[in-house]
């Protein structure tokens, strides 16, 4: 099992903020996770071990407060190290059970770059959805069967596939432009980066536009046709924030509404990344 603990002179008490502390229920070592490098569901289902429902804010020791992080004394005299590092969750997990880690070799991780959580119950509606893939996806030739779709290329009609942070449901389909337009640059900069597997580079460049301005014939993207013979829905996104270099993991400003206007699929998003 799992717990978040603040430590305020020397006295261990639980709390909203602090140094996520893993017990071995086997041997009760009690040990950190090394580093911040794990996604939103992940940080949820530790925040939810600890007795909370979500993870508001991802960080490690040294970012925080020294009030809100564990004292150096405590740790040193008790012993607590990094033991566990890469804490993966598949996105149907509901408990840490399900999770998978790798452990710490000595000298790769210190106690400055242990995993603290903001955890919290409550979540504002723009950070219940998380933006997990975007694919690309075009019909040469105008086929409306499965087989007739090319995946996966550099160019394409987006397909985007959001995980809800409250209740587990996915939703997939296509995305509005409208969605990108806080910030499009970012935004479809964190989308290639995704579909060219350049996650951590601030290299990923883009070209974007509405699917009704491309020529159909050309193949570019999914087809009109193909989009209603097989009801590819349009996703009721009002809004996606993503900031600047970074990745769809970190597209944390979501807004899904059940008022979104946006059902023309030629207000769909098209993109090529290179």
């Amino acid at each position: 099992s799992s717990g978040i603990n603040a430590e305020y002179g020397g006295h261990g008490v639980n709390s909203t903020k602090g140094t996520v502390v893993l017990t071995n229920q086997n041997t009760l070592k009690k040990g950190l996770i090394c580093g911040k490098d794990l996604n939103r569901h992940s940080a949820d289902l530790v925040c939810r071990a600890a007795g909370f429902q979500f993870a508001e804010l991802i960080a490690t020791n040294y970012e925080s407060p020294p009030k809100h992080r564990l004292d150096c004394a405590y740790m040193k005299e008790n012993n607590i190290l990094p033991i566990l590092r890469n804490v993966t969750c598949p996105r149907n997990a509901s408990s840490l059970d399900s999770c998978t880690t790798t452990p710490v070799e000595d000298g790769v991780c210190d106690i400055d770059s242990g995993l603290h959580l903001t955890c919290t119950n409550h979540i504002p509606p723009s950070a219940v959805w998380d933006l997990i893939d975007i694919t690309l996806a075009r019909n040469p030739g105008g086929g409306h069967r499965p087989e007739n779709v090319l995946w996966g290329e550099n160019f394409g009609t987006a397909i985007a596939t959001l995980h809800s942070r409250v209740n587990g449901t996915f939703l997939r389909g296509l995305v509005p432009v409208s969605a990108v337009q806080w910030s499009p640059s970012c935004n479809t900069q964190a989308m290639c980066r995704s579909i060219l597997g350049t996650v951590g580079s601030s290299t990923a460049f883009t070209d974007y536009r509405r699917v009704g301005e491309l020529d159909e014939s050309q193949g570019k993207g999914l087809s009109c046709g193909y989009i209603i013979s097989n009801d590819v829905q349009i996703l009721p996104i009002t809004k996606i924030e993503c900031g600047c270099e970074v990745s769809i993991e970190e597209c944390t400003d979501i807004v899904v509404s059940a008022d979104s206007l946006q059902e023309d699929p030629k207000e769909a998003l098209w993109l090529v990344c290179y």
